[in-house]
């Protein structure tokens, strides 16, 4: 992707972030513009159990979370106070455009992070995914070995640590 055209595909996510903090407050759901947004795709049980086990620690980093749940779990299983979203809902695209992060727990969701410019916390073995390499400054993703909250929740520190340096966020986030 060209220097100009990934420039334009950032300023796209800043302004979908301010458009959904203008949603957020409006909702009284908290939304901090200096934080990374951190998504959760909920499309099984099994997702939803995993999503409510980490969803403390989390919340304990102080980082606005964004459920994207499918048909199959209902937005009433996900918690007060976190923002579920569904394809119904007309602000669906600009969630995933604003998020900066998520854990895509299947191939689909993979696909639509990338899309939005978003980074993939995922279980390895994801295509076309590659576990970002901070000596190497290479990779599109943060990889997590199996599902575990911890691990995922390791991942989601790293990619929160990774995300406080512009520079290298900017070269994970138009890595393709």
């Amino acid at each position: 992707m060209s220097v100009k055209r990934l420039d334009a595909k950032l300023d796209q996510k800043k302004i979908a972030k301010q458009h959904i903090a203008l949603f957020e407050t409006s909702n009284d759901v908290p939304f901090l513009s200096n934080s990374p947004l951190v998504g959760f795709c909920v499309e099984s049980v099994r997702d939803l159990s995993l999503f409510l086990v980490m969803k403390d620690g989390m919340m304990a980093m102080n980082v606005p979370v964004v459920v994207f749940v499918s048909e199959s779990v209902h937005k009433k299983n996900i918690p007060e106070g976190v923002t579920a979203v569904s394809r119904r809902d007309a602000h669906y695209a600009d969630m995933w455009r604003a998020c900066d992060m998520a854990f895509c727990l299947s191939p689909e969701a993979t696909a639509e992070a990338l899309d939005a410019m978003c980074v993939p916390l995922a279980l390895k073995g994801i295509a076309g995914l590659q576990n970002y390499d901070p000596n190497r400054e290479k990779g599109n993703a943060f990889i997590f070995e199996k599902m575990n909250p911890w691990l995922m929740f390791a991942a989601m520190v790293r990619a929160c640590e990774t995300y406080r340096f512009p520079f290298d966020w900017k070269c994970i986030a138009g890595s393709r």
